[in-house]
């Protein structure tokens, strides 16, 4: 199993990638973290650190890229209504939670509400958000008080990801590029390890342990 360990003092991403003869192979990418919680949900990433697991664990309606653009994830189209206070999302019918379960409209719709019920730093931002209505399994609306254009960045937050409560770990449920397999204690650092998520529905990473 391809696995991947977070450590209170290091990240290791143990990169192998498939190419031909003649390109070159990324082996080993380190990453430095200072932080592993027993808890995680990810409304709740507050620090770098959880952030960075968030991001690993998590998939929301959109991503910022390297390049600062917005790009859709979960998300197969959106509209915008001409006042800017109206979205409506069609989302991606191939997306798995990392226990099979398929990622639908009440998914999204109740992640959100529980950022407008919790303590997360992003409910100050989502106050904004007057409605959300599903549509159907896979369309949802959201209806702002007023325009505001950076939203969907707001919506590619590591703190806007999509998740479901799970009662058999302590880390909510995602759908990300890496799943949560547990805690460990290792010379007295604990260290979170993640496997590969190999049902994910855009392009896998590319680790091994070496």
């Amino acid at each position: 199993m391809r696995i991947l360990k977070i450590s209170t003092t290091i990240l290791f991403l143990y990169l192998a990638v498939s190419c031909s003869q003649e390109s070159p192979t990324i082996e080993i990418y380190r990453k430095a973290t200072y932080q592993v919680q027993e808890k995680f949900n990810p409304d709740m990433a507050v620090s770098t650190a959880e952030q960075s697991l968030s991001n690993l664990l998590y998939d929301g309606l959109f991503t910022v890229t390297g390049h600062l653009e917005i790009k859709p994830v979960l998300v197969d189209n959106w509209t915008i209504s001409e006042d800017g206070k109206t979205y409506i999302f069609t989302l991606k019918k191939n997306v798995l939670f990392h226990d099979g379960v398929n990622l639908t409209s009440d998914d999204v719709a109740r992640s959100y509400a529980r950022i407008q019920t919790t303590e997360s730093y992003m409910k100050k931002f989502f106050l904004m958000v007057q409605r959300i209505t599903p549509i159907d399994k896979y369309k949802l609306t959201i209806e702002i008080k007023e325009a505001y254009p950076p939203f969907l960045a707001l919506l590619a937050s590591p703190a806007a990801k999509i998740s479901r409560p799970n009662d058999k770990s302590g880390y909510a449920i995602g759908s990300g590029r890496f799943q949560f397999k547990g805690v460990e204690i290792k010379n007295g650092i604990r260290v979170a390890v993640l496997a590969r998520n190999e049902k994910y529905h855009q392009e896998k990473p590319i680790i091994k342990i070496r």
